[in-house]
């Protein structure tokens, strides 16, 4: 686990981070509801965080921030 990782999100919950994650991964929201065993509203409530926190306008600009930060291996280490 990198230090510039960690300082990256660590605005983010554990579960935001995730959430992020399965975003990065191409999943919608209704596939990660499904995956967290959480409602699609939880989801969107997160995915509306997370953009807010990092300031980003959207998912998409979201995911390429997680996957150039490398999030998956900050989540997986």
């Amino acid at each position: 686990m990198s230090t510039k990782g960690s300082s990256v999100f660590s605005c983010l919950s554990q579960q935001e981070k995730q959430v992020l994650l399965l975003i990065s991964e191409g999943l919608t929201n209704k596939e990660i509801a499904k995956d967290l065993f959480v409602g699609e509203g939880t989801v969107r409530n997160y995915v509306t965080s997370i953009l807010s926190k990092l300031k980003m306008n959207n998912r998409t600009e979201a995911a390429a921030y997680a996957i150039k930060h490398c999030l998956h291996e900050y989540i997986c280490s």
